[in-house]
């Protein structure tokens, strides 16, 4: 009989740390999928209508009447983390360069961009005349209204908000315009396309004006977004304070 309840608690021992290896295991790999998709690459795609009432549009078609040809070919990635996120056009072959970013203009897109927190960081180019290499810093505040209508996108569950926001460059040239945005509750990532963002969740699409960027693929996997050199940095409304004033506007 001793013998027996020996072999029991051995056995018993044996099958305690063969729960506890599981556990663990599950533990583990819980934490890596969760990490996982703490970092990523969206890529989306953009549709344009035409807009007669909008200036750069018109000014695009009238130097490339074919532009909307191109639009199409438009595609974009978002890498995200925990601390940033980096939103610009993809790197990758166009069959015409010059008219690739002259339909991203169209597209309301300029140049890529950093985001951390409120706030998104331009680089300039180097051989511009003003704050040439220079980070430009604006705030982005959009007060959004969440609310409880949804719809599948990619097999994910995205809700719908809406808000009105700043348009322009610049203070001086604020339009308000509205926006509605649909955003992953999944993946808890406050970012999106363009200076869209602080919703709780990744934005999988955004309509504003006579744009529509839409999410296509997503990819969980280490990311990199640039460093951005807080001390070489100037305010939108700063460097075109400074250019009017290197051409004597």
């Amino acid at each position: 009989m001793g013998e027996r309840n020996e072999k029991s608690k051995l056995n018993l021992k044996k099958l305690l740390m063969k729960m506890k290896f599981i556990a663990t295991g599950l533990l583990f790999l819980s934490f890596s999928l969760l990490h996982a998709q703490n970092q990523g690459i969206a890529t989306y795609t953009v549709s344009v209508a035409e807009d007669e009432d909008d200036p750069m549009q018109q000014q695009m078609i009238n130097v490339f009447p074919d532009l909307f040809d191109y639009i199409d070919q438009l595609t974009f990635q978002l890498h995200f983390n925990n601390q940033a996120s980096y939103f610009t056009l993809e790197d990758k072959m166009y069959e015409n360069e010059l008219i690739i970013d002259a339909t991203a203009l169209v597209a309301h897109y300029t140049k890529p961009q950093v985001r951390i927190e409120d706030k998104t960081y331009a680089k300039k180019e180097k051989n511009t005349y003003v704050n040439a290499g220079k980070w430009m810093v604006s705030d982005v505040n959009i007060d959004w209204e969440i609310t409880q209508e949804t719809k599948q996108i990619n097999n994910y569950t995205v809700y719908k908000a809406n808000a009105v926001y700043n348009t322009g460059a610049t203070k001086e040239k604020y339009k308000k315009a509205k926006v509605t945005a649909w955003f992953c509750p999944e993946i808890p990532m406050p970012y999106g396309p363009l200076n869209f963002g602080n919703l709780p969740g990744l934005i999988f699409e955004v309509n504003f004006k006579n744009v529509s960027y839409g999410l296509t693929k997503i990819e969980f996997k280490p990311v990199k977004i640039p460093e951005v050199d807080f001390e070489n940095t100037v305010t939108i409304e700063e460097d075109e304070r400074m250019t009017k004033e290197y051409f004597g506007m």
